[in-house]
């Protein structure tokens, strides 16, 4: 096996791959009651890993009045 035959057997694992994403991705867009929920968790998603990167980042929360929040 030849360094040209991997790449071609690459080329054709990432065609199939991109295929079957596609049509994944179309059947979802399609049906409304697919569509909302993956958008709700994938919101939820972006949301919860933005919060989760602050927190690691060491970003303190400011209270609803303004003031800092105590440390305890």
């Amino acid at each position: 096996m030849s360094i040209s035959d991997v790449f071609s057997l690459l080329q054709q694992i990432v065609t199939v791959v991109w295929t079957v994403f596609g049509d994944c991705v179309e059947t979802i867009m399609n049906n409304p009651l697919l569509f909302v929920p993956v958008l709700i968790s994938s919101a939820a998603t972006i949301i919860f890993f933005g919060v989760g990167v602050f927190k690691r980042l060491g970003v303190k929360g400011v209270s609803a009045s303004g003031s800092r929040r105590r440390r305890r």
